[in-house]
């Protein structure tokens, strides 16, 4: 009986630790690629945020020193009628919520991050540190290789 209630105790505290780990563990940002672009242009970044937290978190904002401001977008179908009248319309957000131990898709026809005003061209084969702040996770810099669309 004694071994069985050890057992219990040390099972208990191996999951506690592995569950509080995961409460605070940074997002992994992964398939990072932005479209090129020639300067004064704009361009979008894409990637993959998988949240394996127990807590969502938020995306509040993202930077970039190639580009004279830099937003999050979504791209949306405005029903101004049916069928030829949809139109797509990208609409800035104010952030983007990142569901605890889900993964988010920021990609071309939904999420994605602008990057307005391109300070340089971007060339296939060129990457560059995009900056992304989390309300939790802080402040990610990932490098965002340009590539063809």
């Amino acid at each position: 009986m004694r071994k069985r209630s050890l057992l219990f105790i040390g099972i208990f505290v191996i999951v506690g630790f592995a569950l509080s780990a995961c409460q605070g563990a940074a997002p992994n940002i992964s398939d990072a690629w932005a479209r090129p672009a020639v300067e004064g242009n704009n361009s979008a970044a894409y990637f993959i945020i998988a949240n394996k937290s127990l807590n969502s978190d938020t995306l509040l904002n993202a930077s970039a020193d190639i580009a004279r401001a830099v937003e999050i977008h979504e791209t949306m179908v405005t029903n101004e009628g049916m069928g030829a009248n949809e139109q797509m319309q990208m609409v800035p957000q104010d952030s983007a919520k990142i569901a605890a131990l889900r993964k988010t898709e920021f990609k071309p026809g939904g999420l994605h991050v602008m990057l307005i005003d391109i300070q340089q061209d971007l060339n296939i084969g060129d990457t560059f540190p995009l900056t992304l702040n989390f309300e939790k996770a802080g402040e990610i810099t990932i490098n965002v290789p340009v590539q063809s669309p």
